[in-house]
């Protein structure tokens, strides 16, 4: 009973108006299977408008109200701490709902699922409150929610005087239409923004390892994907001792196992958690994770540099396979040969010494 309160929200917001089944997914943060069941349990009090919607047959709202409590549900919602941050910051929220809009197609192989435009600004938004960031170097390991240009842009608009000097960003990504559209975007704007390409599996450039003082990431949520990007994170920073590792991560309840797997994988890194922030970012997509993300934050400890100071043989190297979707999924496997294939090109070779054969 105690988790009632996101059914319960569901169920309140299908008897005030129409709502998508991605919006009541957003609103409730419930994987959308659990979403569903609920919709299910509706029967034939819940009617399908225009557009996909869902909502209550009229003559059902007081019944339902009634049952779930409604008027305490509403008059408890819990306050977000920074939503009077962010609505001061309306128009860059609008401004980032255009560049999103207009920035390269999320790519599915590259576990692309864009945050919403709000959740970038409330990123820029909770690093600005949270730690000083005059003069800062932040490192964004992967970008395409955009948050980097969120955060020049947020610096900006705080202190249009050229000479007191806001963060400076750095992103490093394997997509390069992105860092062309980050790179162009910055220059148009004359932001601190700095585009580089790596592919994480193989290193971060040495331009930019040992350099900043923070370091975001909104990896691939696979346990190799959310490791290794959080160790390039750490490998980014130039204060061993006060830089933060950033990670966004959502796993659903439903399979919460996934989630011990990621956990476990950044304890492996010598992480320790600082924080984490329940539901700090929603996206418009990733609706098995409820939409939603958690925010960790970091702090890389001496195991973390004993274990990236080691020579890549004697750590081992870096998976290659780390995203959940695509030719470089984590959970694929290249299917075996069938028994008969085999044995033939085992008799093949036996009667052919030194002669090289492609099986496949």
């Amino acid at each position: 009973r105690v988790h009632a309160r996101a059914p319960r929200g569901i169920v309140a917001a299908l008897t005030e108006r129409p709502r998508t089944l991605r919006a009541l997914v957003q609103d409730s943060g419930l994987p959308r299977r659990s979403v569903e069941e609920i919709l299910g349990c509706l029967g034939d009090d819940l009617r399908t408008g225009s557009g996909g919607t869902f909502v209550l047959r009229p003559g059902a709202v007081d019944r339902y109200r009634t049952m779930i409590d409604y008027g305490e549900l509403r008059a408890g919602t819990a306050l977000d701490p920074l939503a009077a941050e962010i609505g001061r910051h309306s128009a860059l929220v609008t401004t980032m709902h255009e560049l999103i809009a207009s920035a390269p197609r999320p790519r599915t192989e590259l576990d692309h699922v864009p945050a919403t435009a709000a959740t970038v600004v409330r990123r820029a938004v909770w690093l600005s409150t949270h730690y000083d960031l005059r003069e800062a170097h932040l490192l964004c390991v992967g970008d395409h929610d955009l948050t980097s240009l969120a955060v020049v842009l947020l610096a900006a608009a705080a202190s249009p005087d050229p000479a007191r000097r806001g963060p400076a960003v750095t992103v490093v990504d394997i997509d390069e239409d992105l860092l062309e559209f980050l790179d162009r975007t910055a220059r148009s704007r004359d932001l601190r923004l700095r585009c580089l390409y790596a592919d994480l599996r193989f290193g971060l450039p040495p331009a930019v390892a040992g350099s900043a003082d923070l370091a975001f990431t909104d990896p691939p949520y696979t346990p190799q994907g959310v490791s290794l990007f959080a160790a390039r994170g750490a490998q980014g920073l130039a204060d061993r001792e006060r830089g933060r590792v950033l990670v966004a991560y959502g796993f659903s309840e439903r399979v919460p196992t996934l989630g011990w797997k990621v956990q476990r994988a950044l304890l492996d890194q010598g992480l320790v958690f600082e924080a984490i922030w329940p539901a700090f970012h929603t996206y418009a997509g990733a609706e098995a994770v409820g939409a939603r993300a958690d925010m960790y934050v970091c702090q890389p400890t001496s195991a973390t540099w004993k274990h990236l100071d080691r020579p890549v043989p004697a750590r081992g190297p870096a998976p290659t396979a780390i995203y959940a979707r695509g030719r470089q999924a984590a959970e694929s496997q290249s299917a075996p040969l069938a028994g008969p294939i085999v044995a033939a090109a085992t008799g093949f070779l036996a009667i052919s010494p030194g002669r090289g054969v492609f099986v496949g």
